[in-house]
């Protein structure tokens, strides 16, 4: 998300993501509530370049894989 104001993400459920939540140049924005689970990539929340940014209740459950198995551990 890019140049948002007045928004907000709650709630939401990101299974097997890259980067779940992306956030430039937000204002007055709100991520609440929400759960990062399966396998992950690089970053859950990257927040930058904004104000007004509450990052509140969020909740990782990530798989961690075994790198030359690509299996759960």
């Amino acid at each position: 998300m890019e140049y948002v104001k007045d928004s907000w993400v709650r709630d939401c459920t990101f299974d097997h993501w890259n980067e779940g939540v992306f956030l430039r140049a937000g204002y007055r924005v709100t991520l609440e509530g929400n759960t990062f689970g399966g396998k992950g990539g690089h970053s859950t929340i990257h927040a930058r370049s904004g104000y007004g940014v509450l990052i509140r209740t969020a909740t990782s459950c990530l798989a961690i894989m075994a790198p030359e198995q690509d299996i759960p551990v």
